[in-house]
């Protein structure tokens, strides 16, 4: 419930809608204070874990506004965080070593990743048609950058598919080392301010890994951590853990 309650207010800040816009504005005032309480009141919803409201509102919003990406938007952000809780990759506290995670090798269903990717689909259709109209237009900007950054964090956190991720908005993918370390430090493009004159001798690699990318304001994926193949005991584990890999 807490992860829940973390990620339901992180979507309260991304995907409010913007100060309304003097060219060619998507809502008046008046649809916009409506928008904006269908908004709340489904993300409301969200938090309470109450799935069906959540969805009621959202389509509300896409009934009321079908040239608006954000009642798209809203739905994916559902099917994303209704997933993660019934999969259980939400633990109890959303910052530990395995956030987002089990350690089970359960598979989402294919009909929820359509459901998905239709969903962000269409929300990027419609701010991308925005954008040929006014290439400047802030809302729509705002609101392509956010679905990116929902397809991204999806592909990671539900598919599990960790260059998508990259390619959809992070800038890096971190698996930690339960030793000491990382396992895997995949990139959008070369960060060598990660690597300069780091002490590759010493315990505190991976927090001198982390406190860079932070530094240097890069948007992390972070996976829960493996380990290093480093002995027989190592080996069995990978078997046993890993059957699909046929050693």
């Amino acid at each position: 419930m807490k992860c829940v309650g973390v990620l339901v207010l992180l979507l309260l800040t991304v995907f409010a809608v913007p100060a309304q816009q003097p060219s060619s504005p998507w809502l008046t005032d008046a649809e916009r204070a409506r928008f904006e309480e269908l908004r709340r009141s489904g993300l409301d919803a969200l938090y309470n874990i109450d799935y069906d409201k959540a969805q009621r509102d959202f389509k509300e919003i896409v009934q009321l506004f079908p040239n608006h990406p954000g009642g798209y938007q809203l739905l994916a952000a559902r099917v994303w965080i209704k997933t993660l809780y019934e999969s259980r990759r939400l633990q109890v506290s959303l910052y530990s070593n395995e956030s987002f995670y089990t350690n089970g090798d359960d598979k989402v269903d294919p009909k929820i990743v359509t459901e998905f990717r239709n969903l962000t689909r269409e929300a990027k259709r419609l701010a991308e048609a925005k954008l040929k109209q006014e290439p400047k237009n802030i809302e729509a900007l705002d609101f392509l950058a956010n679905t990116e950054g929902l397809k991204a964090s999806f592909e990671e956190a539900v598919e599990r598919r960790h260059f998508a991720a990259l390619r959809d908005g992070n800038d890096v993918v971190l698996i930690p080392n339960e030793r000491s370390g990382y396992v895997l430090l995949g990139m959008r493009k070369a960060q060598p301010a990660l690597f300069s004159k780091i002490a590759w001798d010493g315990s505190n690699i991976l927090a001198d890994t982390r406190a860079r990318i932070v530094k240097q304001r890069l948007m992390l994926i972070e996976r829960p951590p493996l380990w290093s193949v480093d002995t027989e005991m190592d080996f069995d584990r990978l078997e046993r853990e890993f059957p699909e890999l046929k050693l």
